[in-house]
């Protein structure tokens, strides 16, 4: 059965290959990284990459979900939408690069240069790949997609590879390498799109998409604050050995998010392309993804539950204290899937700001949480906290979705509007 919905649908095999491709290196990445980086290097590596993630949304200004949001119902848009979002990258890249030194004072056991080594992998050269990777979302290209999405993970799994070879042990090392892996992937994915880096276009772009763009970034990052925040705080608290723990278990959590992540990949320009067609079309579908959603999220976490022992067979006996956090966080993926099908239903109507509001309001209530319950109970009040706040996410964007029915048909070009009703 499985088989024959792939067939029948090209672009979703495609984003199934990218999240298979995306976890099978990812799981052997941090196996590589667990081991000769130690729980304490993992901790400290961890705290890091959290810190970069919270900056990561406004990398490119929002301007990648921007540009799907155009192109994916109007494909005339495309240089002009691809032409400010390059400039827009480059810019914020580099500034929010450099504003990333100050982790090197806030986390032990992380030098200057691992941290900007890291900063300029994820905010600079990892954005201008997403980049490359959104033009091809929203062309509905789905192989060149799945080839740039690919293209990353497996460089870090060789730089991975080398660092074990070269038996590096030191955070400073590895993160250099992690900079090089992304600076390849940087330049297979400008190939790949076969886009000029820098074209030619006039002005700063349109007021409304540098709003609608500010309001992309602000939900990626409340969503970065409620997934990564805690780990920050762990990492801060100084006792390393529990926040590798931890941050063992939520990769390993991760993973099981791969089919969701990519029925999402392949729905996501189709959100937009049904919002354009109007307010019931859009919900009808929102809803309707997310009931499937949330079963698989529901057989995901008992597996994980039930497969938490396996932990410290896999990653090592040092992360022992790693099968009680899965366990408990074994809820989170029925929340997540839910969530997000729910929140590109608002995104799909361009409702963003209503979904920016309800995660920053999560990602506020997040941090005052963390900074009494971190200090207090350690890894296990952060993950009581993430559980709390996403259970209060996914009631507050149910109820929005729930409030579309009142809101006004999009207004778009009718040729677009036509060509949206013949790729349904």
């Amino acid at each position: 059965m499985i088989k024959r919905v792939l067939q029948a649908k090209p672009g979703l095999s495609w984003s199934a290959t990218v999240e298979l491709g995306r976890s099978v290196s990812l799981v052997a990445t941090i196996i590589l990284v667990a081991r000769f980086l130690g729980p304490t290097g993992l901790g400290a590596y961890a705290g890091v990459m959290a810190g970069v993630g919270f900056l990561t949304p406004f990398a490119s200004a929002g301007m990648g979900h921007v540009l799907v949001s155009r192109v994916s119902v109007d494909q005339e848009q495309l240089e002009e939408a691809w032409g400010h979002a390059i400039r827009a990258t480059l810019v914020a890249g580099l500034v929010l690069t450099a504003s990333c030194a100050g982790l090197a004072v806030l986390i032990t056991g992380a030098t200057l240069a691992a941290v900007l080594a890291l900063a300029a992998a994820e905010l600079v050269l990892g954005s201008l790949t997403v980049l490359a990777s959104q033009v091809q979302l929203g062309l509905g290209r789905f192989r060149t997609y799945a080839m740039i999405q690919l293209t990353g993970p497996l460089l870090r799994l060789v730089a991975a590879v080398v660092a074990t070879l070269a038996s590096v042990s030191s955070l400073t090392s590895w993160a250099m390498l992690y900079m090089i892996a992304a600076a390849g992937a940087c330049l297979v994915s400008r190939r790949l799109a076969g886009l000029r880096m820098l074209p030619r276009v006039s002005g700063v772009g349109p007021r409304g998409n540098w709003r609608l763009g500010l309001q992309f970034s602000v939900t990626q990052l409340a969503h970065g604050v409620v997934n990564d925040l805690d780990k920050v705080f762990l990492a801060a608290a100084g006792d390393l050995n529990v926040a590798g723990e931890y941050s063992a278990a939520y990769r390993i959590l991760n993973l099981v998010y791969m089919p969701a992540r990519a029925v999402q990949t392949w729905c996501y320009p189709k959100f937009f392309q049904h919002g354009a067609l109007g307010v019931h079309t859009i919900r009808r579908f929102g809803l309707r993804v997310t009931a499937a959603a949330s079963l698989y999220g529901l057989f995901a976490g008992v597996s994980l539950f039930l497969g938490a022992p396996l932990l410290p067979v896999i990653l090592g006996s040092d992360y022992a204290g790693s099968v009680g956090y899965l366990r408990l966080l074994s809820v989170m993926p029925l929340l997540k899937c839910a969530q997000w099908f729910l929140g590109d239903t608002l995104s799909g109507f361009l409702a963003q700001r209503t979904r920016a509001s309800i995660q920053l309001a999560s990602a506020l209530l997040t941090a005052g949480a963390l900074v009494y319950a971190v200090p207090r109970y350690a890894a296990w009040g952060a993950a009581w906290t993430t559980l709390v706040v996403e259970t209060g996410t996914l009631i507050a964007l149910g109820v929005a979705v729930g409030r579309l029915r009142d809101r006004p048909t999009l207004n778009v070009p009718a040729a677009a509007a036509g060509r949206v009703r013949e790729s349904k």
